[in-house]
């Protein structure tokens, strides 16, 4: 038997509201030394305007070159992130081409500019949180480890390339196996274009086939489809057609009251149309479903959905869905599971 972040500047300046012009003017803003300084344009007198500003740029940039703010004792020069307080406008957006400064005429929103110490501080206290993150995620994966697992008492009817097969014979021989529920309704000529996306994303998963699982797609379109559409992408991932099974009914990617009770992120039908989120009460939805193989039995172990999925494109965060995990020895998992040296 199988064991189974906050806007910040150079010192205390003041933190200033964004100022949008109204959409007949634009920002030319210097950034040669460190307070920006603000000009409004017109957009149809940009060009003469804007000439009249380079002319008196050199006297400003002398100016601003030798000028500390008295008031706080902040030195502008070392902080760019916002100009002065009177002209309301916080970062810049010009740009920056050796000693000449040019304009752009878009406002784009970017991160606050700092000095390289105080990124380092900030940077840090991120990293603690990223680690909390991290030992989360490790606690989170091992108690997906210890979910029980449901036997699949259904015999569906799935079709590949080498004709019917059972559930059983998606495993290929290994213990556990990952579905990949794609969105493709039999009638669509094109597969769901974020689930495209998904698979587009894939890294290479030849790891998993080492560690005894096996990475599949399933639709409910026919074959035929999904075969002219995986050619077309170019894809070698194993797709297989639940076409007239209850296989996507069953696992709650295809939704229809009709066949099964609607269900979609272990939500029902009432509480998905409260919600009047994203997700659709009826057709079909993606999700990701994982079995394992005991012998001749087929368990399933766990599912995932909407927004669950949208990080399992790599080898080892697909592991961290399956019961036996990446199998390393850092991992908190049940006595008896396949363990090896971290990074071993």
């Amino acid at each position: 038997m199988v064991a189974h972040r906050p806007l910040v500047g150079g010192g205390d300046v003041p933190r200033l509201p964004y100022i949008r012009p109204p959409s007949e003017y634009v920002y030319v803003v210097a950034v040669r030394c460190g307070c920006p300084v603000p000009t409004v344009l017109r957009r149809n007198n940009i060009f003469p305007g804007f000439l009249d500003w380079l002319q008196n740029g050199r006297q400003v940039r002398k100016e601003l070159r030798n000028r500390t703010d008295d008031r706080d004792g902040v030195d502008r020069r070392r902080s760019s992130s916002v100009c002065r307080p009177q002209c309301g406008v916080r970062g810049s957006n010009a740009i920056r081409l050796g000693a000449t400064t040019t304009m752009s005429t878009d406002l784009n929103a970017h991160p606050p500019i700092s000095s390289r110490d105080h990124w380092l501080v900030e940077r840090k206290r991120l990293l603690e949180h990223e680690k909390e993150l991290t030992q989360r995620r490790d606690r989170v994966n091992a108690e997906r480890r210890r979910l029980p697992m449901v036997k699949v008492e259904t015999e569906y009817a799935i079709t590949g390339p080498e004709g019917r097969r059972s559930l059983g014979d998606l495993f290929a021989g290994r213990s556990q196996l990952i579905v990949y529920h794609f969105m493709f309704d039999p009638e669509w000529e094109d597969g769901c274009t974020g689930c495209t996306g998904y698979v587009d994303a894939l890294g290479d998963l030849s790891l998993l086939n080492d560690l005894d699982t096996t990475f599949v797609l399933v639709s409910r379109a026919p074959l035929a489809k999904l075969e002219a559409y995986k050619a077309r992408r170019g894809w070698r991932v194993p797709w297989y057609s639940s076409f007239g099974s209850n296989f996507n009914y069953d696992y709650h990617v295809t939704l229809d009251e009709k066949v099964v009770p609607v269900e979609y992120n272990y939500r029902d039908k009432a509480e998905l149309e409260a919600r009047r989120g994203p997700n659709a009460a009826e057709g079909e939805e993606h999700g990701l479903s994982v079995f394992f193989r005991l012998e001749n039995e087929v368990f399933h172990t766990y599912s995932t959905y909407a927004r669950g999925t949208e990080s399992l494109t790599d080898a080892y965060s697909l592991l961290d869905t399956t019961p036996y995990g990446r199998q390393q020895d850092f991992e908190d998992s049940p006595p008896g599971w396949p363990q090896k040296p971290t990074y071993g």
